[in-house]
């Protein structure tokens, strides 16, 4: 019953004339307007997703296997670095472009998957400055298998890298993740 009323109470208001001149219709302007509901804004996607940079690094040991590869997806591609201690590779996200990592997954170079036992993963703004190292180094790297390593540091940076100074570089695939929205 309130609510036929409520409908008849708003016919009643919208039929309404201009008692001045009882044949037309009330102004927009004489009604009261309602106030509209706002839209929300939509909530920015919290799903990580893999970075992508120009990739950079120390000379690789043959001409194939170059640091680039660690990055183009395919864990049948390697980076086999030549030194065995203080080679990386690693992504430039950009001028202007600082992400934080969310997480960073890897494949380690079958069959020396051992060598990235030692490695770590790091970040910096400035690649003649100081590299923030995300976690503990690499250990029980056993086998060519996915991992994935999470990253509680919450500053954002524009180079990403892996390096080892325990051993070969050496790295099937990288990804780099991070929120970019």
């Amino acid at each position: 019953m309130l609510c036929l009323l409520m409908v008849i109470m708003t016919l009643f208001v919208l039929v309404q004339c201009d008692e001045a001149n009882p044949t037309e219709p009330v102004d927009d302007d004489d009604l009261i307007a309602a106030t509209p509901t706002p839209t929300p804004t939509p909530t920015p996607s919290a799903t990580p997703v893999v970075l992508s940079g120009s990739p950079f690094g120390t000379p690789a040991w043959g001409v194939v296997d170059v640091y680039s590869n660690a990055f183009d997806g395919d864990t049948n591609t390697v980076y086999a670095s030549t030194n065995n201690s203080g080679d990386f590779c690693g992504i430039d996200l950009g001028a202007g472009t600082n992400i934080a990592l969310s997480k960073i997954r890897y494949f380690p170079r079958d069959p020396n998957f051992f060598r990235m036992n030692g490695g770590e993963f790091q970040g910096t703004d400035d690649t003649n400055g100081t590299w923030v190292t995300f976690g503990e180094p690499l250990s029980g790297v056993s086998s060519a298998v996915w991992r994935e390593l999470t990253v509680t540091n919450t500053n954002r940076y524009r180079y990403f890298r892996y390096r080892n100074t325990a051993n070969h570089a050496d790295v099937g695939e990288i990804e780099f993740m991070g929120i970019t929205n």
